[in-house]
Formats: C-alpha cells, structure tokens, sequence
C-alpha cells in the first residue's frame, strides 16, 4: 500500500509541476482577459488543492507502518483528507472537461490525448479511493491500539 501512495505522490508532482508551467504560459498564449481570469481561478484551485492533497499523503504516510501506534502519531487532519478528496474530483472533472472541449473543437483526438486523459482520470479516483483505505487503515489501528490499551489496563488495579 506504501508503494501506491508513492505512485500517487509522484504523479501528483508531475501534474502539479505541468500546471505550474501552464499557470506561466497561458500568459504568452492567449491575451483574451476572460480565459486568462478563469485560466488562472481553475488553475489556482488546481494548485492548492494538490498541494494539500501532497501535505496529506505526507501526513497519512506513516499510518501504514505497523509499529506505530496511533497515539504517538496523532489524528489526521479532517481538513487534510477533504482536500485530497476535492483534489481527486478536480483532476476528474478536469479530464471530463478536457474531454469534451476536444471533442467539441475542431482539433483530432490523438491518441497521446487520450491516454493523457485517462491518466489524469485515473488519478482523481484513485486519489479518493487512498483517501478511504487510508481512513479504514487509520480506524483499525485505533481500534486495535484501544483494545491492546484495554487488555494491558485489566491487570492494573
């Protein structure tokens, strides 16, 4: 499951770099104020949202070591896990929405296009399918943690 979360991480540095990169260049393509004000809102929103989503698999990482206990790790963040949650939908929609503004410009969908598309996708739903194995994870350590701390407490009255 550690591996996952390293794939997972990794494309998500390469995604946030390659918005990054059209955050800078959108500005030598286009001069139409509109595209460029909602270019930068979506891109922005993309930007944040993966950075989050990079804090909270950071954050989670070690959740899959088993000689951790939880006490000594503390909770995750709510607010961490919604933002990976949020960043899954966003790249998700941003390949729904890739998808359909190909298919309605007169350009061809090539098929490094398509490929780009699905992997973008994939990641959305894999990244919220982490999200919800992570919290199982995190709730069978706990418990698991509460039930050692109770059998050791039994003996010392």
């Amino acid at each position: 499951m550690r591996i996952y979360k390293i794939i997972l991480m990794s494309l998500l540095t390469i995604l946030i770099l390659m918005m990054l990169i059209g955050f800078f260049s959108i500005f030598q393509v286009s001069e139409e104020y509109y595209f460029i004000l909602f270019f930068i809102l979506f891109a922005g929103i993309g930007i944040v949202v993966s950075l989050l989503s990079f804090l909270y698999h950071i954050k989670s990482f070690h959740y899959y070591r088993k000689s951790k206990s939880p006490k000594t790790t503390g909770k995750l963040a709510t607010f961490l896990s919604v933002s990976s949650i949020i960043c899954g939908i966003y790249y998700f929609l941003f390949a729904v929405l890739a998808t359909l503004g190909k298919l309605s410009s007169s350009e061809e969908l090539l098929v490094r296009d398509i490929i780009l598309i699905i992997v973008i996708a994939l990641f959305g739903v894999l990244t919220i399918l982490e999200v919800v194995i992570t919290q199982k994870q995190i709730k069978k350590l706990l418990s698991t943690y509460k039930a050692k701390e109770s059998i050791e407490t039994i003996g010392d009255f």
